[in-house]
């Protein structure tokens, strides 16, 4: 990392911090490898806008619908990205599912046109 100069953290309980996260929500953080002054870093994160109440969902989301896995496979997934982990996408893939990855702005149309598997009728 510090070869290709890239700031980075160490020695933090990734598992606290997640229930934090989990917790309070997203909030926005400071990272410096040049700054240690904690009162200049906090007077900095406060110039940034506060993260409650903004939509993200539209910049993260796929523009393209895309697949994953195999048209044989035994169940069709269509899944809406509102900002979906890769690793998601592949840990369905890798139990037996076709997965369709549909933008955040999908009709209904385009959804059942993909026919996914219907595992359960809704009430």
């Amino acid at each position: 990392m510090e070869k290709d100069n890239v700031v980075g953290i160490s020695d933090v309980d990734t598992r606290a911090l997640v229930r934090i996260i989990r917790n309070k929500g997203a909030m926005n953080a400071i990272i410096s490898s040049t700054e240690q002054d904690v009162e200049k870093l906090k007077a900095e994160l406060k110039k940034v806008p506060s993260m409650d109440g903004l939509e993200l969902s539209s910049f993260v989301s796929t523009k393209n619908a895309y697949t994953e896995g195999s048209e044989k496979s035994a169940y069709r997934i269509a899944l809406i990205d509102y900002g979906v982990k890769k690793n998601i996408v592949r840990c369905l893939v890798e139990r037996g599912c076709f997965v369709k990855v549909f933008p955040l702005n999908v009709n209904w149309n385009e959804i059942e046109a993909f026919k996914p598997t219907v595992l359960r009728e809704l009430d």
